[in-house]
């Protein structure tokens, strides 16, 4: 037997869903929202004054985000500073290369000593410093700095050299001579004790035992001459100028021909 439910009925002719309803608002007890106060910026804007100085302000904040991010590289402290910033700035940086020849080889020697006398930390962060460079691009600006060097070392001797008298040009060669012999030990970090005599001997020696050599076949190869040519005029000849070129020229040319024997000019003994 089925049990009727206690389920409403709804009215006959009404909706199941007649006093379900929600309720309808009470608009006399809702506080009234605050009306938005309109943007003044238009406002602002129109008044000289005020537009100028903010322009100025964001001239000015352009001025110093543009200054830290392509500042140039602060010059380190050669002899209290971490020995990756001192790699950082001499071989990674262009603004080592515009400092001044005499600075930058004198920047070097502090290098050098820094390490000679590295401790067990700067050690670790000279590794880690090898560790980074990783890349073509980094590579290229270490051999660029280290070209720019020693092309402005020479040119300094060619610039000069310019400005000999023939009848002075053997003793200035002899002393272009001891002057490269003795920076290559500062920059190598080494000191041998050779008067200047025993330099110049040594050297003309070397020479001598070249030519011999280039003489009986036992010299470089062609390939490697060939080598040696496109590095000298391709890598580090790309940092030098047409004149610059010309002045190392005559320098080498007239360097090797005095420690053989020849005269500077012609070439003959």
């Amino acid at each position: 037997m089925i049990h009727p439910t206690n389920s409403t009925t709804a009215p006959i002719g009404g909706s199941i869903l007649e006093g379900l309803e929600a309720p309808q608002p009470d608009t006399k007890n809702t506080p009234s929202k605050t009306p938005r106060r309109p943007i003044r910026l238009p406002a602002l804007w129109t008044n000289p004054r005020l537009r100028y100085s903010m322009l100025g302000c964001v001239l000015v904040l352009s001025a110093i985000a543009l200054y830290f991010v392509f500042r140039p590289v602060p010059q380190p402290d050669f002899v209290e500073d971490p020995i990756d910033d001192l790699l950082n700035f001499t071989l990674l940086t262009e603004e080592f290369n515009r400092l001044p020849l005499d600075e930058r080889l004198a920047l070097l020697k502090d290098l050098i000593e820094r390490l000679k006398t590295m401790s067990g930390d700067d050690s670790a962060m000279m590794a880690a410093f090898a560790a980074s460079i990783d890349s073509d691009k980094l590579r290229r600006q270490i051999e660029k700095n280290a070209s720019q060097l020693a092309v402005d070392v020479w040119d300094k001797f060619a610039f000069d050299y310019q400005k000999v008298t023939v009848e002075s040009r053997d003793a200035y060669l002899d002393q272009v001579v001891i002057d490269m012999t003795k920076l290559m030990e500062t920059v190598a970090g080494i000191q041998i004790e050779k008067t200047d005599e025993q330099r110049l001997k040594d050297a003309r020696e070397q020479a001598r035992r070249d030519q011999e050599r280039l003489r009986s076949g036992e010299g470089p190869t062609a390939g490697q001459m060939a080598r040696m040519a496109d590095f000298l005029r391709n890598r580090v000849g790309g940092q030098t100028t047409p004149q610059q070129q010309a002045r190392g020229m005559q320098l080498m040319r007239d360097m090797t021909r005095h420690l053989r024997g020849q005269d500077p000019a012609t070439g003959k003994p």
